[in-house]
């Protein structure tokens, strides 16, 4: 039963165009932690808030989808969180210190297109769309690092 309120919890809007973004983090870490009984140490910097509605939910999934792999596949219960930015765009990093992986491709001829990967071409595909950069390293027993540079008004 835990699960499927979590499921529902998690598919449910964050009024996205009401909150300020820093709230909008702060629950899904909070919702994070309950439902998976990790720890998600958070530092966030100041964020306009105009931030428009469509970086606020290009971000929120990555964050969403960077917490759900590291809960799934890390084999750790901590994860670090950091968001800033500066007068052009929005910062976000995602890292934990579990057991990593040797990160397959996500662009040029050799990009993976294995579904144990979607989640990760999701979170490229939406930064990409943001005309942002998307960052990725892992190697194993290092942990993962995520890192995501968006313009603030995509």
């Amino acid at each position: 039963m835990h699960d499927i309120r979590y499921f529902v919890g998690a598919m449910r809007s964050p009024e996205f165009h009401r909150r300020k973004f820093q709230s909008i983090v702060e629950g899904l870490i909070f919702q994070h932690e309950q439902w998976s009984g990790q720890t998600v140490e958070l530092e966030i910097g100041s964020i306009p808030d105009d931030l428009p509605i469509h970086v606020k939910i290009a971000l929120y999934r990555i964050l969403q989808e960077a917490l759900s792999n590291a809960y799934r596949h890390a084999d750790t219960d901590k994860q670090w969180v950091k968001i800033w930015a500066d007068d052009h765009d929005i910062y976000v990093v995602v890292y934990d210190k579990g057991r990593g992986f040797e990160p397959p491709p996500l662009d040029g001829p050799q990009a993976t297109e294995h579904e144990a990967h979607i989640g990760l071409r999701g979170m490229r595909d939406r930064v990409a769309i943001l005309d942002g950069e998307f960052k990725l390293f892992s190697s194993p027993g290092k942990g993962t690092r995520i890192e995501v540079k968006v313009p603030i008004h995509g």
